[in-house]
C-alpha cells in the first residue's frame, strides 16, 4: 500500500514541476521508524528537530504565495493531526488542496497558475 502511495506522489511532483516550473516545490518525507524502541526513539528525536504530526506531503511557493498539499490514494483519509494542521493553515490564509489523483493535481496546477 505504502508503494502506491509512493508512485502517486512522484507522480504529482512531475505534474507540479512541469505545470509551475517557477514555483518551489518541496516534499518533506515524514517517514521513519516507527514500531519499537526504534520507533520511540525516532519519534522523539524528530520530534526535537521540529517535525510536525500530521504535516502536508508538499509545499509550493510561487509568485509569493504559499500552497500545501496533502497527497492521499483513493479511499484513504486525513489523520486527526492532519485535519488539525489543515485548519490551522486554512487559518492563516494558505491554501490547502488534498490531491487523490493524477486528475486532482492537475487541477491544483491549474488553479496554482491563474
Amino acid at each position: 500500500m505504502k508503494r502506491e502511495e509512493d508512485a502517486l506522489q512522484e507522480a504529482v511532483i512531475r505534474i507540479f514541476r512541469l505545470m509551475l516550473p517557477g514555483a518551489i516545490i518541496h516534499h518533506s518525507p515524514n517517514e521513519g521508524n516507527r514500531g519499537g524502541k526504534r520507533g520511540i526513539i525516532d519519534g522523539v528525536r524528530r520530534k526535537k528537530m521540529g517535525v510536525i504530526a500530521g504535516w502536508p506531503d508538499t509545499i509550493i511557493i510561487d509568485k509569493g504565495t504559499t500552497y500545501v498539499v496533502e497527497t492521499k490514494p483513493p479511499g484513504k483519509y486525513l489523520s486527526a493531526a492532519q485535519k488539525d494542521l489543515k485548519a490551522k493553515f486554512e487559518d492563516q490564509n494558505i491554501q490547502y488542496f488534498i490531491v487523490q489523483t493524477i486528475d486532482d493535481a492537475v487541477e491544483v496546477a491549474k488553479m496554482i497558475k491563474i
